[in-house]
């Protein structure tokens, strides 16, 4: 297994923890994720809609060339790769910059009181990884073998 698909799964795992549990500490519901996306801004929800429309994509793209149907997807592959991370980074920058402004005009600094923002903020990230750790494993799999 690659290297790249290790580390990005760590890290998948690693954000995903870090977002539950800060979520959790905070006090929010047992419906987590789904309640992290219901209270997020619009922005970072077209963000993470993104995300998931693209790596539903990339699944439906290895397993059609799994299948013998489409040929030549590594391109797409690879660059979900890169994307789903790079849109995640810039999901969760969105997000956590409007924490600190918010922190800045109230001048609140309780991590209670922070930790949902953040929560939220973070949850971006984790799909950007998620996504590109689902479309490396596939490219792993669907690209040619080298001799």
């Amino acid at each position: 297994m690659r290297a790249s698909v290790l580390v990005l799964g760590g890290l998948t795992v690693v954000g995903f923890a870090a977002t539950i549990g800060m979520a959790l500490w905070a006090g929010l519901p047992p419906r987590l994720l789904f309640a992290l996306f219901a209270d997020a801004m619009v922005t970072t929800k077209l963000i993470e809609m993104l995300i998931v429309v693209v790596m539903v994509a990339a699944v439906f793209i290895g397993i059609l060339h799994a299948s013998g149907k489409v040929s030549g997807v590594s391109g797409f592959l690879a660059f979900v790769t890169w994307a789903g991370p790079i849109l995640g980074l810039i999901g969760m920058g969105l997000a956590l910059m409007i924490v600190w402004i918010a922190v800045r005009n109230t001048h609140t600094t309780n991590f209670m009181v922070v930790a949902p923002s953040v929560a939220e903020g973070l949850l971006p990230l984790c799909l950007g990884l998620l996504a590109g750790t689902v479309a490396a494993g596939l490219n792993r799999r669907t690209a040619p073998a080298r001799t």
